[in-house]
Order: structure tokens, then sequence, then C-alpha cells
């Protein structure tokens, strides 16, 4: 069987670590500069020992699943580095994007790649089960983004609340509780809520909503806290900031 020229070559991309962004995106006095860096290194050892053990392990019967399967642990690899540096919901749209902007990228480079390099497969039925596979996984690290979002969220109210004398959390100034209680009474007025409605459908007490307007931590708990700020559809970024 005849072979395009240079068929039996490595690939171009063996001389770099694949990394999608390259660089580090946060200055250097952000502390996601120093996890990002060493994420990176993290990821490029992965990315390295996938190539070596997918490239042990190529046959002529693993041929038609092989490129789809290493393009998607690669992916897998450079976006488990992007969730390190997740810790807010608002970063979750963005992180989407990038996601499926990167999936397309993936599926660009391998069909740039069959063009240039035709292989001795059908290319189309390669380039629909990857695009099939990386849709799959562009969900799942949607969902994965989500749940590290909440998580981190969650100790860092924890840590604060143990960490603070009294269990208070932060001094709050007057102006931080007056616009609290803007916020909440714009929830209730579009919904035409009573406060009393409004706890109830917050599953907690009117007291409760107050001690967490006032951050009376006596008067509630952080899943308290998490609750009403889901139903405010708010951050914790949100609700803290001035």
């Amino acid at each position: 069987m005849d072979r395009p020229e240079g068929w039996f070559r490595l690939p171009a991309e063996f001389r770099d670590t694949g990394d999608p962004i390259g660089g580090n995106p946060f200055a250097a006095e952000d502390s996601r500069h120093r996890v990002w860096s060493e994420a990176t290194a993290i990821a490029e050892a992965e990315a390295a020992r996938i190539n070596a053990q997918w490239m042990a392990e190529l046959s002529l019967d693993n041929v038609f699943a092989w490129k789809q399967t290493l393009v998607a642990a690669k992916f897998d690899v450079w976006v488990r580095r992007g969730v390190s540096v997740l810790h807010h919901e608002s970063e979750a749209g963005a992180f989407d994007n990038w996601l499926v902007d990167y999936a397309n990228s993936c599926m660009d480079s391998v069909h740039a790649d069959h063009v240039k390099r035709p292989p001795p497969y059908p290319a189309d039925l390669i380039l629909l089960e990857l695009r099939n596979m990386l849709g799959q996984r562009v969900q799942v690290w949607k969902a994965e983004a989500r749940s590290v979002i909440a998580e981190r969220s969650a100790s860092r109210s924890a840590a604060r609340v143990e960490n603070s004398p009294g269990r208070e959390r932060l001094q709050i100034t007057a102006r931080t509780i007056a616009k609290r209680k803007a916020l909440v009474k714009d929830y209730r007025d579009r919904r035409e809520l009573s406060a009393t409605a409004l706890a109830r459908a917050a599953s907690m007490s009117d007291t409760t909503i107050r001690g967490i307007v006032n951050e009376d931590w006596k008067r509630f708990s952080a899943s308290s806290q998490r609750s009403l700020l889901d139903l405010l559809r708010l951050t914790e970024a949100e609700w803290y900031q001035e």
C-alpha cells in the first residue's frame, strides 16, 4: 500500500508540550499564578506519559480508535489544569466558553492533520467519533467545574467562620449591610413576596435571613447562607462586595 510522504515520521506536536494556552495568564502577585504554574508542570508530565502510552499501544487492531482516544485523553489533562484555578460562580461561564473553543480547536487540528497526511482509514468517521467524544467530555467538565467551585466556596466560608474570633466572619460595614438589604428587597419586590414568604421559599426563618444580612453568625450557619445566596442567585463575592 502506498503511504503519503512523511507518514512514518513522528508528528511535529511531539516537539512541544501540547499546552493549548502557553504561558501563565495570571500576574505574579495573583495567588493563582503559582497554582497555574504547578498545575502546568503536572499537566506537561501527564501529557508526555499519555503520548508514551498511546504510542506503545498503537497497532493495526486499534488504529481506528487510537487517534480520538489520544486527543480526548490529552484534552482532559489540560482542562483539569483550568479547573485548578476556578473559585467563584462568576468564572463558570467563561470556563464553559473556553471548553467549547478548546474542543473545536482539537477537532480543527485533527482535521488539518488528516488533510495534510490522509490516514489509511475513513477520516470522516474518526472525526465524527472525536466530535461526540469531546462533546461528552465538555459536559462532564462543566459539571466538574461547578462541583469544584461549590466545594471551594463552602471551604472558604467554613474557614472564615472557624478562624475568626467569636465565630464572626469579617468586619462588615453599614454600607455593605444596606446593599444587602436592597438586594433582598429587590428580589422580594420583583416576586411580590413578603418577608415571611421569602423565608418560606428559602426554607429558613425570617430571623435567620436578618442574621445573614447583618452578618450575625449567632443566628445562621454557613449552609443557610449558601441556601439564601443560591435563592437570590448571588455569588459569595457579590454578597461581600462593598
